[in-house]
């Protein structure tokens, strides 16, 4: 169960989803494994750290860096 888990953690990373988001902050909150956990903790960190680069590109391009 938690190897699948956080396999699976790992691989919703790569998704942009505001339900798959929600899943991993349950599953970060909520998982009795703490394997299982740090896996969707680290995957939301690259979702946030995605959207901040995203953010930054979109207010560099608007302002012509």
């Amino acid at each position: 169960r938690r190897g699948l888990l956080r396999n699976a953690a790992l691989a919703l990373a790569a998704f942009e989803n505001p339900e798959v988001e929600r899943a991993l902050k349950q599953a970060a909150a909520n998982d009795p494994e703490r394997l299982v956990r740090k896996h969707t903790e680290w995957a939301l960190e690259q979702i946030r750290r995605r959207n901040l680069i995203r953010v930054s590109v979109d207010q560099c391009t608007a302002s012509e860096c």
